[in-house]
């Protein structure tokens, strides 16, 4: 990402779509990336202070995980523009590593929020 501290690439597509994270200069906070072609687009959930984008299939679906501002992280699937966020019950933090190649069907995830980007 220009002008970032530090640029993790996590996943790529069948069309080199790439994902990952960077740590913003300045402030030092993780910040979610889209790598089309070479423009980069920044993908955050609402209410994260931290995210790292893990996956993208061939639907351009992303999963990952975000952080908040009282330090819970949350799992996400983001899909045509909506953010469902993943949480196990019980569980201290949820992370959606990975992402099958095909298209998710957001319905068949057990959703705490669903918000347009």
């Amino acid at each position: 990402m220009p002008g970032a501290f530090e640029t993790v690439a996590s996943g790529i597509n069948d069309t080199e779509q790439i994902v990952g994270h960077y740590i913003e200069a300045v402030s030092g906070l993780n910040r979610g990336f889209l790598d089309i072609g070479g423009t980069f687009t920044t993908i955050d959930p609402p209410g994260s202070i931290g995210t790292n984008l893990l996956g993208i299939n061939n639907s351009a679906q992303i999963v990952g995980a975000y952080t908040l501002s009282n330090l819970s992280t949350l799992g996400f699937l983001r899909s045509d523009g909506m953010f469902i966020a993943i949480e196990v019950p019980g569980a201290r933090s949820t992370t959606a590593e990975g992402i099958n190649k095909y298209q998710v069907q957001p319905a068949q995830l057990r959703s705490v929020s669903m918000t347009q980007d």
